[in-house]
């Protein structure tokens, strides 16, 4: 299958690797390899290009995981979260470019109409087929989602270009802000192309050239957001259970705008290109997301997108909805408390 080939050339980022000093790391036999990187909206980001060698995260304080650009561990308690980190942590971190698509953005939801229903609530959406958790003093900060990458290659001959990504992200419903990793699987020019990405909004999305990704790639994909030393970061880790590895890198969060933690999302979307989301949503049958869950700053609770008590946060339904045809494109369907499937509906 075909790694993602960009519509348009667009400027490949590179970083200049800089060593760090490992303050204060028990474990630590070396420093870890960083590499800085200058976005064109001027944020910062750091790539984790490597962790000392005998590394174990099992053994490594919360500070450390941070340090070394894991994510947070789960609750032990939770076998299938735990078992996931587990296998996630233990593959081979590799460096990546960053390559800047400033054409494509992964925007908040749009167009977003709800309805009350006894448990949770559901709706539609423009861009967005989504299981929402949105509560207004949730402050969660961090989210995880496993799932395969769709295949969108059994297009119909002739199809227009279309464009869809699966993600998981902190904030975007209700909010300005959103902080997201994931996936894209895109049919353009009459062939399929799929890609891993990061964005924090309202910059452009950053495809990970370093983590490649083909049609029915395990992803396991994990979102946090962190202050560190005074300054607010977006942290992100992506690993590729098939090819057995990992990227970890961080973006500075934009200072003029405020984080909220008000929503953790899980989405199958209708990706904006060119300044619009109207784009024919591709063809990608069912696509499948489990081992989901949110937490909260301060707590070592895990929060499932399907079994979250409401005094934290509403859970909502989203179907993608097109206006201007009055179809339905993409629905959720919640399946157990941590898993959800997406249904592909039509173009």
């Amino acid at each position: 299958m075909n790694s993602y080939s960009p519509v348009k050339p667009q400027r490949l980022i590179l970083g200049a690797a800089v060593l760090l000093a490992s303050a204060g790391a028990v474990q630590a036999q070396r420093a870890p390899e960083r590499v800085s990187v200058s976005l064109s909206t001027g944020a910062e980001a750091t790539v984790f290009a490597s962790v000392p060698e005998g590394f174990e995260p099992n053994l490594a304080t919360d500070d450390e995981l941070l340090y070394y650009g894991y994510p947070p561990r789960p609750d032990p308690s939770n076998a299938r979260a735990m078992s996931l980190w587990q296998r996630a942590v233990h593959t081979r971190r590799v460096s990546t470019g960053l390559l800047e698509r400033p054409d494509r953005f992964h925007r908040p939801v749009q167009e977003l109409s709800t309805q009350r229903t006894a448990s949770n609530e559901t709706g539609t959406s423009g861009n967005w087929s989504a299981v929402i958790l949105d509560g207004s003093s949730a402050d969660f900060d961090s989210i995880v989602g496993f799932w395969a990458v769709p295949n969108v290659a059994t297009q119909v001959s002739g199809t227009a270009n279309a464009y869809s990504s699966t993600w998981v992200g902190l904030d975007g419903s209700g909010t300005q802000d959103l902080i997201q990793d994931g996936t894209e699987s895109d049919w353009v020019g009459g062939k399929a192309g799929y890609a891993a990405w990061v964005e924090v909004l309202p910059a452009a999305e950053d495809i990970l050239t370093g983590l490649p990704v083909n049609p029915g790639d395990a992803i396991y994909a994990a979102t946090q957001y962190k202050v560190v030393s005074g300054t607010a970061y977006a942290y992100f880790y992506m690993t590729n259970f098939n090819t057995v590895t990992s990227v970890s890198l961080s973006i500075a969060f934009p200072k003029d705008l405020k984080y909220t933690g008000q929503s953790a999302e899980w989405v199958e979307e209708r990706t904006e290109v060119d300044g619009t989301y109207e784009h024919p949503m591709p063809n990608y049958g069912i696509a499948f997301m489990s081992a989901g869950y949110a937490s909260r700053s301060g707590s070592t609770t895990l929060y499932p997108p399907n079994a979250t008590p409401s005094s934290v946060a509403t859970t909502e339904y989203i179907t993608m909805y097109d206006t201007p045809s009055k179809k339905n494109l993409s629905a959720p369907a919640p399946q157990g408390s941590d898993s959800i499937t997406f249904q592909w509906l039509a173009y």
